[in-house]
């Protein structure tokens, strides 16, 4: 999953909670075996939502990201 987003006057009612379950569910009918999810590292509050839902850190896998360089 890359973008889960719930509009701040609907946070803290189990919005997201569902559409991960729901998520969940499709990804299974479709045979999923593995779900990743990014999260940035400054953001603890997210952090702490996708381990409420279960998901830990893999320590086998490193994200690389390269800032392309501006053209004048």
């Amino acid at each position: 999953m890359y973008r889960l987003a719930v509009r701040p006057e609907f946070r803290r009612r189990g919005v997201a909670r569902r559409l991960v379950e729901a998520a969940h569910q499709a990804f299974a009918q479709w045979g999923a075996r593995r779900i990743t999810v990014l999260v940035d590292t400054d953001r603890p509050w997210a952090l702490s939502f996708w381990q409420a839902v279960g998901y830990r850190p893999d320590p086998k896998i490193s994200r690389f990201a390269r800032t392309a360089a501006r053209t004048p």
